[in-house]
């Protein structure tokens, strides 16, 4: 990868091969800081390709898609976005009111750019 980045292969890649949420089987699995989590899986239980994005405990998000290689350039443009959303949560997990509004707005948005 050409840009530094704090994304890493989640579990060491054992996960890379197995069953993921959507039901079809894990061909790309990173992390963020032990703070988020992006899969794609292929043939779920809704479509041939989905990634599914998590920031634990504020959020899950699923996108479907029919072509491998689509998913994979929405995947590096998602994981750019949800580590901008990521730089907003402190690195306790702790939030004043304001900075939670402000994360969520930017969930929302996040949400509405990647449907």
């Amino acid at each position: 990868m050409s840009k530094e980045t704090n994304w890493y292969d989640y579990d060491d890649g054992y996960s890379i091969g197995t069953s993921g949420t959507d039901g079809g089987i894990i061909v790309r699995d990173e992390e963020y800081n032990f703070a988020a989590r992006m899969t794609i899986e292929e043939d779920g239980s809704f479509a041939p390709f989905s990634i599914t994005c998590t920031i634990y405990s504020l959020m899950s998000h699923t996108r479907f898609f029919s072509d491998e290689a689509e998913a994979e350039q929405e995947f590096d443009r998602m994981r750019d976005d949800l580590e901008k959303i990521l730089s907003l949560v402190a690195a306790d997990g702790d939030a004043d009111e304001d900075a939670l509004d402000e994360i969520s707005d930017e969930i929302s948005e996040f949400v509405e750019k990647f449907p």
